[in-house]
């Protein structure tokens, strides 16, 4: 681990948050999985979000992407039928982040406009989102 970097491991709830701090600087990349409802995958994700004094500034890598698991054939590729549309923006020109859940099966929908921010709950379904 490089100075300004901290790793979260949290095993037991399947989710992983590495932050980067350098100056005015954070990226915080998390992963995190949901075991689906057939029993036979697995939903993976991975969310990158960075910012600059504290305000969401989305970078070139920044956004949500999602894999499915296979548990027989021990496969993961990437996804978008994930029940929901991944977005960056809004058409009213909010940018758009995503926080992993921790704990629970949720995810944070964070709309950042100019002066305020908006959040949304996007609800794990056991197979897909709603």
């Amino acid at each position: 681990m490089e100075e300004g970097e901290v790793l979260t491991i949290d095993k037991k709830n399947g989710y992983i948050l590495l932050e980067r701090k350098q100056e005015e600087y954070l990226t915080k990349i998390e992963m995190c999985y949901w075991n689906e409802s057939d029993k036979k995958h697995k939903l993976f994700a991975v969310s990158i979000t960075s910012f600059v004094n504290g305000k969401y500034s989305a970078g070139q890598y920044d956004g949500l992407s999602f894999y499915r698991y296979n548990n027989a054939s021990k496969t993961m590729s990437l996804t978008h039928d994930v029940g929901f549309d991944v977005a960056i923006g809004t058409s009213d020109g909010a940018q758009i982040s995503y926080s992993l859940p921790r704990t629970g099966k949720d995810i944070i929908a964070t709309m950042w406009y100019e002066n305020k921010t908006k959040k949304k709950t996007i609800r794990w379904k056991g197979r897909k989102f709603n």
